[in-house]
């Protein structure tokens, strides 16, 4: 591979997050053009009480929502109860009552993906499942010992925001709704008995922007 093809590979790998970046910097500006401090940012920190988190929802991507201020409540109407999350159930069931994974079928499940797609969540092959759900392992043991989850930028200093974490929207009245994106994340921080955990900023309800200045404090 010549040069130029190596700077058009980088570009075509780089392209997809450049986009991601504009969309979410783009709703940065018309929000606080319109909502000035209590606007909300993409990809920004916020930090919930896991205890009061009990639905999840999905609206859309991590993109799509991010960041976005709503303003019909009946968005937030199609919910379920978050426990009812296939991955989170499964999560749950071998960290909190021992299951093994592979009798979850949380294996078979990804393998199913793996042999559709060709690749899913970084796993090519019945090895790299395993190696995927043993670092989940020490992921969930290194968490319960901490007592807590660490951000974003905690985990890489590369980290834009909290990018990649957690995905919660905001509904009406604040309540929290989880975005559908940080399963295992969510799941490990349910089964280790966290209370307070930092995740991406969903979609927001326009009347809980007074909420945000208490959901952007970690303690």
């Amino acid at each position: 591979m010549n040069q130029d093809s190596a700077n058009l590979f980088v570009l075509n790998k780089l392209k997809p997050f450049a986009i991601k970046r504009m969309v979410g910097l783009s709703r940065d500006w018309f929000n606080r053009l319109l909502y000035r401090d209590l606007a909300p940012l993409y990809a920004e920190r916020i930090w919930i009480d896991l205890r009061s988190c009990k639905k999840s929802i999905r609206i859309g991507s991590q993109t799509a929502t991010s960041g976005k201020i709503v303003k019909k409540k009946k968005i937030f109407a199609k919910h379920i109860p978050l426990e009812d999350e296939p991955t989170i159930k499964k999560c749950l069931m071998h960290w909190l009552e021992g299951v093994s994974w592979k009798d979850t079928g949380i294996y078979d499940e990804l393998m199913s993906k793996i042999n559709r797609y060709g690749s899913f969540d970084g796993c090519r092959n019945e090895k790299d499942v395993l190696g995927r759900y043993s670092r989940l392992d020490e992921l969930f043991c290194r968490v319960r010992k901490e007592k807590k989850l660490r951000s974003q930028q905690e985990l890489s200093q590369r980290a834009f925001r909290e990018e990649g974490g957690i995905l919660i929207h905001i509904g009406p009245g604040g309540e929290p709704y989880f975005g559908g994106n940080g399963n295992h994340r969510m799941a490990i921080a349910m089964a280790a008995g966290l209370h307070r955990i930092p995740a991406q900023l969903g979609a927001i309800y326009v009347d809980a922007l007074v909420k945000l200045p208490v959901l952007r404090q970690p303690d």
